[in-house]
């Protein structure tokens, strides 16, 4: 499968890094003796797991603030690539905290932003309001605002959050992902205005970029859109999916010479009122979600989720056992009583964002 290929490069390439990281950190840093064969182990990892653990054991030995920042940002990337948010946040922290404050406003700002998804909206946002306050560079900057006022969403507070958005300068120099951040904002906060100015500066600025396209199949903005020529998979979204039209009988064919002789008459039988059909529709079905992948290791379903999930759709791994062990399957679920039409939709927009899948219903 593709994306699990893809997954695997990834998880091959991020050894690679560790292994620049450890060179460098070796060039400053006496290890000792076992050097050489801890280099050999986290190159011989088989898993993200086995990396992370050499790399806990590597800190111990590790003095210099630089050192202990690059090592604790790769562990967290390690366990943010693996699912495991809390351990990625902590390392995050502790990464911005080793060393030089000023020059670390990413590593915070990625510490606040998991400190989102787990629910801990305070500390999130004194962690955004600290990025804010650093002043540069002027994106983290922009992205901690951002943050903010997702921040003041979850809490309910709109009025703030749509003051905050406001303040928030975009222009068509900033990157496609913070142009499509504010879209995604204004378009919570029904500011009309905010969302179709961030969508222009897409369209015209970054056509060929992933946010873009999921702009392009929000289905408030592509209905104020004229495409010159839909493409083959929003096409399938106008194709009626009802059952067939009953056909009309013909004209009936002439009896042959023999079969002239009428046969006896017959007393007509009430006519029975004809059963009603028990097969429903394809438009009364009710979709339960959209499978996107399917994995024999856990690990490798949990990253398509979280890549799913930065792509702006819900993702969920489930476990299922067989008699060949258990798989994990990945798939996006909709909300309850969604319709063939609107799954389709959501089916489309994943394709557009780089993810097949295939529709499960009841």
């Amino acid at each position: 499968m593709t994306n699990r290929n893809s997954i695997q490069s990834r998880f091959h390439a991020m050894v690679g890094a560790v292994g620049v990281v450890l060179l460098v950190i070796s060039s400053a840093t006496a290890f000792g003796a076992d050097s050489p064969g801890r280099f050999s182990q986290v190159h011989a990892a088989s898993t993200i797991r086995e990396s992370r653990s050499l790399l806990n054991d590597l800190l111990a030995s590790l003095r210099e603030p630089s050192d202990l920042r690059r090592t604790h940002a790769t562990i967290a990337e390690l366990a943010e690539l693996s699912g495991d948010f809390q351990d990625a946040q902590r390392h995050y922290r502790l990464a911005f905290d080793a060393h030089d404050q000023e020059s670390g406003s990413s590593l915070l700002l990625r510490s606040a932003h998991l400190r989102f998804e787990l629910g801990d909206l305070g500390g999130a946002r004194e962690e955004a309001d600290r990025v804010a306050a650093m002043g540069s560079p002027a994106d983290i900057v922009i992205k901690a605002r951002l943050l903010s006022v997702r921040i003041d969403i979850a809490e309910g507070d709109s009025s703030s959050a749509s003051r905050r958005l406001q303040s928030v300068p975009i222009s068509a120099a900033g990157p496609p992902s913070v142009l499509f951040e504010v879209y995604d904002l204004a378009r919570q906060l029904d500011n009309a205005d905010l969302a179709s100015r961030s969508q222009q500066l897409l369209a015209t600025h970054h056509p060929n970029s992933v946010e873009y396209a999921l702009v392009r199949v929000d289905r408030g903005a592509a209905d104020r859109r004229v495409e010159r020529m839909p493409t083959p998979a929003h096409m399938l979204v106008s194709i009626p999916y009802g059952p067939l039209p009953e056909i009309s009988p013909g004209p009936a064919t002439p009896a042959r010479a023999e079969s002239a002789v009428p046969a006896p008459a017959t007393t007509p039988a009430a006519s029975a009122t004809p059963a009603p059909s028990t097969a429903p529709s394809a438009d009364a079905l009710l979709a339960v979600g959209i499978q996107a992948g399917s994995f024999r290791d856990a690990e490798n379903a949990a990253f398509m989720a979280r890549d799913i999930r930065s792509a702006g759709f819900p993702a969920e791994v489930r476990e299922r056992g067989g008699e060949n062990g258990s798989t994990f399957v990945v798939i996006v679920p909709v909300p309850e009583g969604t319709t063939r039409e609107a799954a389709i939709r959501t089916q489309i927009g994943l394709k557009d964002a780089g993810f097949e899948g295939f529709l499960l219903f009841q």
